[in-house]
């Protein structure tokens, strides 16, 4: 008896798991059929779409080849060679080899973006180089190209002044700051 119970239960189970089955197919097929078809049906309209035709118009011609209306790339020649300094405690102290003036700029600019140095600047050597001409100037946001005398602006020739709110921005400077630097800082601000 026992025996023909547990049977039936399995049966009925199995007979439950079938059913189950076959009515995920009839839900699951169609849908992912359909969609399938709509996908295609709308990759054929993209293809049949009208594209509206472009008219080519056609350039006339140049007498001269586009690549040597180019600006020339500018040759090495002799030019006057620069020396970068930055002052530190009252000193000039030369920070580079005599080169170009836009290339010692940028050599003086960066040793004062990362040092507490704050003024920089470039001095004729007298001699002269072979190399190409840098038309560089230092940004006039971050640096002032004059110094202030009795409540006056004075301007002062290839020397650049870090401004005040740039002074103290980076790893580098807060280093070489001691505490009591930073102490007479903080009471200046407040």
């Amino acid at each position: 008896m026992q025996q023909q119970r547990l049977r039936q239960q399995q049966q009925t189970q199995q007979q439950q798991r079938q059913q189950q089955q076959q009515r995920e197919k009839q839900l699951s097929i169609p849908a992912e059929s359909q969609f399938f078809r709509s996908s295609r049906k709308l990759r054929r309209d993209r293809r049949e779409r009208v594209r509206p035709k472009i008219p080519i118009i056609k350039l006339p011609k140049l007498e001269q080849d586009p690549l040597t209306l180019r600006k020339k790339i500018e040759k090495e020649r002799l030019v006057e060679a620069y020396a970068p300094y930055v002052i530190k405690k009252g000193k000039e102290i030369i920070v580079g080899r005599p080169t170009v003036k836009g290339r010692a700029l940028r050599i003086g600019e960066t040793i004062v973006r990362k040092t507490a140095a704050a003024t920089f600047g470039v001095k004729k050597t007298g001699k002269k180089i072979k190399a190409r001409k840098d038309p560089y100037a230092p940004s006039p946001l971050k640096y002032r190209a004059y110094k202030v005398v009795k409540g006056k602006k004075v301007p002062i020739k290839d020397t650049f002044i870090e401004k005040r709110k740039y002074r103290i921005s980076t790893p580098g400077e807060r280093k070489e700051i001691t505490r009591k630097g930073i102490e007479k800082r903080s009471k200046k601000i407040w």
